[in-house]
């Protein structure tokens, strides 16, 4: 099992023996504990593509933007001053990191305005995240000088699977596109397991949702769990820590926490060194507060 960038460099081996001559990076980090920093600034940029002069908006200067190597629990810290004529912001697909730093205007941020500045830091997560290329298959000939493949992937959450298409042809120094998208499994569940629209519209008008719509366990059934006892689960129905027996579960690790009558009370992330959980969805109701 490797990550997605190591994996695209085994499928185009061929493609990909020029790519350290070809990819800007930052320095290597060191083990100092000091944040990198990569600033950024929004303007327009006159580029070089193989030979094509063109104008137009970049970070760093380059197109595709200079790459960024750190190692996890690293943190990053990218100031973004703005010279665009119009709003800009920057969005970490993929990485599991604070709202204020996701970059989504509106829902996480104020859009860094023409003339403007925003600094950016958080700490790499320690999750690893994975995609494993199952299958290549060429599917047609569109006979105008592209073709159609077709890609079976297996990935964690969060990978985004648009840019790995890119990726694609950028191993390749080819373009490439995502054209179509079906997701087939998440977790245990399988798309076999799922129904159409028109059935669950059935199943609610006959009222028999409760044999189809499986239980919030079944979801999140690979996950490790833990029974709590009742001053836990109160703990836990108002966010606060609660504190577990020694466990091997990871720091950070998600875990299910059940309630005596195996009712999911919460999902809860581990503290390795506090040997907590700390509850980040509460999804049981308390019923000495609903009164």
């Amino acid at each position: 099992m490797i990550d997605r960038r190591g994996f695209l460099v085994l499928s185009a081996a061929g493609a990909a023996a020029a790519l350290g001559a070809c990819t800007s990076r930052t320095p290597s980090a060191d083990n100092s504990g000091k944040p990198v920093e990569v600033a950024f600034t929004a303007a327009e940029s006159d580029v070089d593509l193989g030979g094509v002069a063109v104008r137009t908006w970049t970070y760093t200067g380059t197109v595709p933007a200079t790459e960024i190597r750190l190692r996890k629990g690293q943190t990053l810290r990218v100031p973004v001053t703005n010279k665009l004529p119009q709003e800009t912001s920057v969005h970490w697909h993929g990485l599991a990191i604070p709202n204020a730093m996701d970059g989504v205007p509106v829902l996480t941020q104020p859009a860094i305005a023409p003339g403007g500045n925003f600094t950016y830091e958080f700490a790499v997560p320690l999750r690893h995240d994975w995609a494993v290329l199952d299958g290549l298959n060429h599917v047609k000939d569109n006979l105008d000088g592209t073709f159609d493949f077709h890609a079976r992937v297996s990935c964690s959450s969060g990978t985004y699977i648009r840019t790995l298409a890119e990726d694609f042809g950028k191993r390749l120094y080819v373009g490439a596109h995502l054209a179509e998208l079906r997701r087939t499994r998440v977790g245990d569940l399988e798309i076999t397991q799922a129904i159409t629209l028109d059935q669950l519209k059935l199943h609610f008008v006959e009222e028999s949702l409760g044999s189809v719509v499986l239980p919030l366990n079944a979801a999140l059934s690979r996950l490790p769990f833990v029974h709590l006892n009742a001053e836990d689960v109160r703990r836990a129905n108002h966010g606060r820590d609660v504190t577990v027996a020694e466990a091997d579960w990871a720091d950070g690790e998600n875990v299910k926490m059940c309630d005596a009558g195996e009712q999911l009370i919460a999902v809860g992330q581990y503290d390795a060194k506090a040997k907590t959980l700390h509850p980040r969805v509460v999804l049981a109701e308390d019923k000495e507060i609903s009164k």
